[in-house]
């Protein structure tokens, strides 16, 4: 028994020492980037009166509400959240009953998505400032919708894959323009209420919009109701650039 229980041993305890010595190093090297946290300096801000928690969410409604530009980002962000985002939910369902793919075949679904996610932040990071950022987050969020209407119909594994690294590509390329606009619209005063707006409308509307997609399955094909549910939004976003010249000047 002590054979066998001395090399079991010794093996667990190699095992947590190369743990401990991981996370050691992986603590030591964040001492560098604190370091350089300490040597920054900051300018004084004027000390403004303490504000209620409802007076300032007061504030920052209607300073974007005043803000033609950022609502209507505002509003095509909620469609994406609520309509376009429950996708990737459903992900797993077409995996297994409309693909008959399984658990790998998911894998190779998600991995497509993700890699083309990091396609369009690379294409964001080589391209520097983007131009014509309306113009680009209509068009990329139209791709956006396409590519999960397609996918949504789909029974091809092969043609699938392509669609979710579609999706990832074109999800990203507007999110960036999302992010990029409304921080570089909203003054320094009011950026930090106009991105917690934006930060509850992107994070907090796709449960409700994943609660949708599930009532409306209830009655029809899920596939029909998320291309549903992508559709819409895609009118919306052709309805915001038709109609507000805001979104269509956003440089």
């Amino acid at each position: 028994m002590s054979r066998i229980l001395g090399p079991t041993l010794g093996g667990y305890a190699m095992v947590l020492l190369g743990v401990a010595g991981n996370f050691f190093l992986n603590g030591v090297s964040f001492l560098a980037v604190l370091w350089a946290l300490t040597r920054i300096r900051y300018p004084e801000d004027e000390r403004t009166r303490h504000e209620s928690v409802w007076a300032s969410l007061r504030a920052g409604f209607a300073y974007l509400h005043s803000e033609r530009q950022m609502l209507v980002l505002m509003w095509m962000t909620a469609a994406v959240s609520l309509f376009g985002i429950p996708f990737l939910t459903f992900i797993p369902y077409f995996a297994k009953v409309q693909l008959n793919a399984g658990e790998s075949g998911l894998g190779w679904l998600l991995a497509s998505s993700g890699f083309g996610a990091v396609l369009g932040a690379v294409t964001i990071a080589a391209k520097g400032n983007l131009r014509h950022r309306g113009v680009v987050l209509t068009v990329s969020g139209l791709f956006f919708f396409l590519a999960i209407i397609c996918f949504c119909y789909s029974h091809r594994f092969a043609l699938s894959e392509g669609l979710a690294l579609c999706e990832g590509y074109s999800g990203i390329l507007m999110i960036s323009c999302f992010n990029v606009s409304i921080q570089h619209l909203s003054s320094d005063a009011m950026r930090g209420r106009v991105m917690s707006i934006y930060t509850t409308s992107f994070l907090g509307l796709p449960p409700l919009g994943a609660l949708l997609a599930g009532e409306l399955s209830r009655h029809i094909p899920t596939g029909h109701a998320l291309a549903m549910m992508a559709a819409v939004a895609a009118l919306m976003f052709l309805g915001f650039f038709g109609f507000s010249p805001a979104l269509r000047e956003l440089d």
